[in-house]
């Protein structure tokens, strides 16, 4: 699996690094996380090891949750040396995950 997975324990150490990072807040009982979540194993797939990609499930990790103030899923964060630089709310196909990817990845390197 390219998806890591990353909770409160370990989610600050996780998101450290220079190196961009995509996190993907999501719900068990989510069915739009379940739909999108072979999308983001692709994408992953393909981009790695240029990014790192984690899932957050916001029920096991209430604390992380609340610093980004998570109000639905799935919500995928882009950061870099642990802060938030880009944010998406909603499902999304993996050709969106991809242009949404690309436009803001460009934006960070600027």
């Amino acid at each position: 699996m390219f998806v890591k997975t990353a909770n409160d324990k370990n989610f600050k150490e996780a998101t450290a690094g220079k190196m961009p990072v995509v996190v993907d807040f999501y719900g068990t009982w989510c069915g739009p996380c379940k739909a999108m979540a072979p999308s983001l194993e692709k994408v992953a797939e393909e981009r790695s090891p240029a990014i790192t990609f984690y899932k957050v499930d916001i029920d096991d990790s209430p604390s992380a949750s609340q610093q980004f103030r998570i109000a639905s899923v799935p919500t995928l964060i882009i950061m870099s040396e642990g802060k938030e630089v880009a944010r998406k709310v909603g499902a999304v196909s993996k050709g969106g995950l991809d242009s949404w990817l690309n436009s803001e990845l460009e934006k960070l390197a600027r």
